[in-house]
């Protein structure tokens, strides 16, 4: 019994000082109010210890006579001594539950703490954040562990106000860019478009735009990528990237993760305002041109889609851009209804 109890005491002590395991923590939890219940059940029907009067008189009458007459106190041929002989173990009775009811009151406080302590640490509702761009709105996010977020025009982030004490999680729909702080012990996991990006420190970008391929960039640092539904990562490292089939495929198509170096240099043109162009084709030029400045870019002939351009960019405009391809190629550059139309002699 005595060993059950300092078992008992030992644990206690360990959830008050916070040395207690995972394990231990979450047991504790489960058992306090059966333990609290027991406990008030007992200390419930325990008797109050009361002194017998009558009995300590007696005793006292004993003793005293025996002084007095200079004889052994309770002698054994003596009826009274019987009585003197009963009176230790009666005391002895009525002192039991007094140390029995010490222990369980200090039990009690103890539980009372530990109650205390649980309530304390019980994890609550994470209050959500919802941060969300319209059409040509762009916008930093300082998340709480300090890490950055640039959300594209058209997207969405949603993350808890304060991060859980193992893992920092946001949800993504759009595009976005990252830099995220390193924290030991701590991942860093996007879910976007049927896809979990887990990180520890880095910085990277992802595309995750509805009913488009799911695409991770990563500048620095290093990623691992995968189907939510699967869970088979790749691991990407700077200047790697790998695509998803996309929302439509999560679930079952048999779409898979494809790894691959990075073929478009201006991937974060959107967040770092620089647009880079070495010995580039006019006809991924001119995708750039339309998906950045969300205006139509055609060749007219496909034989420009040979030509190649050379220059770089920061902050441009549209027209900025189209003037330096006109003056370096002897371009011609129309305006339509649509964009600009590119045309010229075409080349080997």
């Amino acid at each position: 019994m005595q060993d059950k109890r300092q078992e008992q005491m030992e644990k206690l002590a360990k959830l008050l000082s916070g040395n207690a395991t995972e394990q231990e923590r979450a047991a504790a939890k489960g058992e306090e109010w059966e333990k609290s219940k027991k406990l008030w059940d007992k200390t419930g029907t325990m008797d109050e210890w009361e002194p017998d009067t009558d009995k300590a008189w007696q005793r006292f009458s004993v003793k005293a006579m025996a002084r007095e007459q200079q004889i052994p106190a309770m002698p054994d041929h003596n009826p009274e001594s019987a009585v003197g002989e009963l009176q230790p173990k009666a005391r002895e009775r009525k002192l039991r539950p007094v140390s029995n009811l010490r222990w369980w009151a200090a039990a009690a406080v103890l539980l009372l703490l530990l109650g205390v302590w649980v309530i304390r640490q019980a994890p609550e509702e994470a209050e959500m954040l919802q941060i969300a761009t319209a059409a040509n709105e762009k916008q930093e996010v300082l998340l709480p562990d300090g890490s950055k977020v640039w959300l594209n025009e058209n997207s969405s982030l949603s993350y808890a106000k304060s991060f859980s004490v193992n893992d920092r999680r946001v949800e993504l729909a759009g595009e976005a860019f990252f830099e995220v702080q390193k924290a030991e012990g701590k991942r860093f996991t996007i879910m976007a478009g049927g896809t979990i990006t887990e990180v520890i420190g880095t910085s990277f970008n992802v595309n995750a735009y509805s009913q488009q391929p799911v695409t991770v960039q990563v500048v620095t640092g290093r990623v691992a990528f995968a189907d939510a539904q699967k869970e088979e990562a790749v691991f990407l490292g700077p200047g790697e990237q790998a695509t998803f089939g996309g929302a439509s495929d999560a679930g079952g198509t048999g779409a898979a993760v494809q790894k691959q170096e990075i073929v478009n240099p201006n991937f974060r043109a959107w967040q770092s305002g620089e647009l880079n162009f070495a010995n580039t084709s006019l006809e991924q030029l001119s995708h750039t041109l339309s998906d950045y400045f969300d205006q139509e870019v055609a060749l007219q002939d496909p034989a420009l889609s040979n030509c190649r351009f050379t220059a770089t960019f920061q902050n441009p405009s549209l027209e900025e851009v189209l003037e330096v391809l006109r003056l370096t190629g002897n371009f011609t550059i129309t305006q339509t209804q649509k964009g600009y139309l590119i045309s010229g002699q075409g080349c080997q």
